[in-house]
C-alpha cells in the first residue's frame, strides 16, 4: 500500500533524507529553510513523504505558495529554476509520481513544477499528461589524471590558461568567509550598474555560507597584490564541485585571470578526491559554448508541470506578478555606496550563476 503525508524540514527530515541513494545538499532542511526565508519571506517550505508498504520510497522538499488566487508548488518554483530540488527516491522515481499527482489533486494545486534527471520517469510523465521541458547544464568528470583533463580543453582556452598562469596573480583557494564580505560587496555593485539588483542572491550566499557546515563553500581567486582580479565559488557536496558563481576584473581582461582559476578550481577538485565539476546550466548557447571549451560534457535534466489547462493562464500571471513585486521592492531601495576607483571594485560577472534568482540562470 502507498501512501503520502506532509513533514516539517527538520533534524528528523535530514536523517530520513539521508537514506536515499541520490539525496542532495539543495534537498536538507538547511538549504531549503535558507532558500525560503531569503526568496520567499514568511512562507514555510515542508516536505512530502511517500511510502510503499511501510518503507519511504521518495522524498520531496517543496515550496506551495497561494498568491491572487492560485496555489502553487515548486520544487523549485517556477523562475526560481535549479535542476538540483526535486525527489530524492529509493527504488524508482516513477513510483512517487503517481501518489505526487493524487497529493496535487486532493490539496487543489492549480500548477506544480518538479525537475529531476531520469530517463525512465521521462518516458513515463510524458507517457501520463505531464508537460516536460528539456535542460542542459555541464558537468566535467574529475576522475581522469590531470593530463587528460588539460587535454579535454579546448586549445584556445589552454592558451589563455597559460596565460593567466604566467601573468604573475597569487591563485589561492579560502574558506568562504575570508572573502565573502567583499566579494558581495564588488558583485552587487556591478550588477547596480548593469541594472540588475543583486540584492536577495548576495543575501542568500551570506546567509548560506554561516549555515552550512564549515567547508562547505570555497572561493578561488587570482590576486594582483591587494586588488581581485578574477574568482570562482564553488559549493561543495559529497563527490560533486558546483560552480557557483565566477567574477572577472575587466581591467586584467587580457590577461586571463579567469581561465587560470577555472584551471584551478578543476586541478584542486581533483587533487581532493571530487569525481565531478558541474557548471550549471548549458541552455544559452553562449554561455554552453564557454563552458564545453573546458572540456564539460552535456547533462540533460527534466522539468516537468501538471496543471489544470484552464487555469495556466492564470497561474502564469500570477507567478508574474509574484516576481515583479520582489523586483519592485528592490526598486524602492537607494543604490549601493560606489566603492573606491580601484582595480578591485572593477568587476563583471560571467554568466551562469547558480545562486537561486539571479539571471539568467537555466
Amino acid at each position: 500500500m502507498t501512501r503520502y503525508e506532509l513533514a516539517p524540514l527538520d533534524s528528523a527530515w535530514d536523517t530520513a533524507l539521508m537514506q536515499m541513494p541520490n539525496w542532495n545538499i539543495f534537498q536538507t532542511s538547511t538549504w531549503m529553510k535558507t532558500y525560503t526565508s531569503v526568496y520567499f519571506g514568511k512562507e514555510t517550505a515542508q516536505g512530502l513523504v511517500i511510502e510503499s508498504d511501510g518503507k519511504v520510497i521518495g522524498m520531496l522538499p517543496m515550496l506551495i505558495l497561494k498568491r491572487f488566487g492560485c496555489r502553487i508548488l515548486g520544487s523549485p518554483v517556477r523562475h526560481w529554476l535549479t535542476p538540483f530540488t526535486g525527489f530524492a527516491w529509493n527504488t524508482s522515481l516513477s513510483d512517487c509520481l503517481l501518489p505526487y499527482h493524487e497529493f496535487c489533486r486532493k490539496s487543489r494545486i492549480n500548477y506544480s513544477t518538479i525537475t529531476f534527471a531520469d530517463t525512465e520517469a521521462t518516458i513515463f510523465a510524458k507517457s501520463n499528461g505531464y508537460r516536460t521541458t528539456a535542460f542542459k547544464t555541464a558537468v566535467t568528470p574529475l576522475r581522469e589524471d590531470l593530463d587528460s583533463l588539460w587535454k579535454r580543453i579546448k586549445g584556445g582556452q589552454r592558451n589563455r590558461i597559460r596565460k593567466g598562469e604566467k601573468s604573475g596573480f597569487t591563485l589561492t583557494a579560502l574558506p568562504s568567509r575570508e572573502i565573502i564580505g567583499e566579494y558581495t560587496r564588488i558583485r552587487r555593485e556591478l550588477y547596480h550598474h548593469q541594472g540588475i539588483d543583486s540584492s536577495l542572491a548576495d543575501t542568500f550566499l551570506r546567509e548560506i555560507s554561516v549555515a552550512l557546515p564549515s567547508g562547505s563553500i570555497r572561493f578561488f581567486t587570482a590576486m594582483d597584490g591587494s586588488s581581485l582580479a578574477a574568482a570562482a565559488v564553488l559549493l561543495l557536496f559529497r563527490n560533486t564541485c558546483y560552480g557557483w558563481d565566477t567574477v572577472s576584473n575587466p581591467l586584467y581582461r587580457k590577461f586571463s585571470p579567469g581561465c587560470a582559476v577555472h584551471w584551478q578550481t578543476m586541478v584542486w577538485g581533483h587533487e581532493n578526491g571530487y569525481e565531478v565539476l558541474d557548471w550549471g546550466g548549458a541552455n544559452t548557447p553562449t554561455i554552453a559554448e564557454y563552458k564545453f571549451s573546458y572540456g564539460a560534457g552535456q547533462q540533460n535534466y527534466v522539468m516537468i508541470e501538471d496543471y489544470s489547462p484552464a487555469s495556466l493562464s492564470v497561474v502564469l500571471d500570477a507567478l508574474r506578478k509574484y516576481r515583479n513585486s520582489k523586483k519592485a521592492r528592490f526598486r524602492t531601495k537607494p543604490a549601493p555606496t560606489p566603492a573606491p576607483k580601484t582595480a578591485s571594485s572593477q568587476v563583471s560577472v560571467a554568466p551562469g550563476s547558480l545562486l537561486p534568482g539571479m539571471p539568467p540562470l537555466f
